[in-house]
């Protein structure tokens, strides 16, 4: 009886451990990481740094008893580890506004959500800068000169791989980016059709479809898509973290699509 009295002892002080407190030290925490959880568990962001983990300190301590009753405890689509030398503590974030400690207590942040916004939205950022290119050729594709742009990626290519990385192809991203894929063609009087449907379909791993375009392929007009994309693999990131590391988009594919959504040919 004694042995289970000191376990539960011991349990209850490693969990009270593990959870946030109001007025920690800024100078004991070793690191703060933000990532996803949701639908990839990227590394976003990790800092060291005192200044920054103090404002985030602060922004936690300060919002911290605006709680809420009844928080749904199921999904959450990012969360945040603070370390420490000797252990960590982690605030998932439920929705928008809306964080969980580990001990089930949920409270509402706007300016922690925002926090949290900005970085998983950083892509959009990306996307004004630098949007698909979407082009039309008078050319007749053979499946050589198909298969040459991925063992030798254009340009148009390679710089957007430079960019891109895993947590810019999130589905809310990704149908932003196809949206201005469709948008661009538009523009030059192409039709699309069911193009990025089948595009869709067909991969797997995080994606955006960075080089469009309309020619012909065996004296057949079609859509060539060009997407740029990341085999989403464990990384040799600091396993503390829980995150995998944020990859580039380093890897290309080729979509050869009418479109009406046959699919002509893929590599």
């Amino acid at each position: 009886m004694r042995k289970l009295y000191l376990a539960l002892i011991f349990l209850t002080v490693f969990l009270s451990s593990c959870m946030y407190y109001k007025g920690i030290d800024p100078g004991k925490v070793h690191s703060i990481a933000v990532g996803l959880n949701s639908p990839y568990r990227i590394l976003l962001e990790k800092t060291t740094d005192r200044e920054r983990i103090s404002s985030i300190l602060d922004i936690i301590d300060k919002d911290i008893d605006d709680t809420i009753e009844d928080a749904d405890s199921g999904s959450y689509d990012m969360m945040m580890n603070i370390s420490f030398s000797d252990k960590e503590t982690v605030i998932k974030r439920m929705s928008a506004d809306t964080f969980m400690l580990q001990n089930g207590k949920a409270f509402k942040s706007e300016t922690l959500g925002k926090y949290f916004s900005e970085l998983k939205s950083s892509g959009i950022q990306k996307l004004k800068t630098n949007p698909p290119i979407v082009k039309s050729e008078v050319r007749n594709y053979t499946k050589n000169d198909i298969d040459s742009m991925k063992s030798y990626p254009p340009k148009e290519i390679r710089v957007s791989s430079d960019i891109y990385t895993i947590s810019d192809a999130i589905p809310e991203i990704n149908d932003k980016y196809v949206e201005a894929a469709i948008h661009e063609a538009g523009e030059s009087g192409l039709y699309t059709g069911r193009v990025f449907d089948v595009v869709s379909r067909e991969m797997k791993q995080p994606y955006l479809p960075a080089y469009c375009i309309y020619s012909k392929f065996n004296n057949e007009k079609a859509w060539i898509i060009n997407v740029i994309y990341s085999d989403y693999s464990p990384s040799d990131c600091n396993k503390k973290d829980h995150f995998e590391c944020n990859s580039k988009l380093k890897e290309s594919r080729s979509f050869v699509i009418t479109p009406e959504g046959k699919l002509l040919y893929s590599n």
